[in-house]
């Protein structure tokens, strides 16, 4: 199984969400607050503080999401207040 890996683009995000709702772990670790993750993902896309790539299988049957990874640089009050 080849991967390979790209930036997100807009396109990407639904299937990045649905990724993640499907793991348990990750499910319960976003709680509620996953109901506003696609329409945040698409929000932060071509933010210089967000950085967002997939990974996909493919081969000569095209290609299929198989992951994402996601890192986003935020400030200390930020942090702060998501906390209170």
């Amino acid at each position: 199984m080849p991967l390979r890996y790209r930036q997100m683009e807009g396109k990407d995000v639904r299937g990045c969400v649905e990724i993640v709702a499907a793991n348990p772990i990750l499910k319960a670790r976003y709680g509620p607050a996953i109901s506003e993750l696609e329409s945040t993902w698409l929000r932060l896309l071509g933010s210089a503080a967000f950085t967002a790539v997939v990974f996909e299988e493919f081969g000569t049957g095209g290609h299929r999401l198989v992951g994402a990874g996601i890192s986003a640089f935020v400030s200390d009050a930020f942090v702060r207040e998501m906390k209170t």
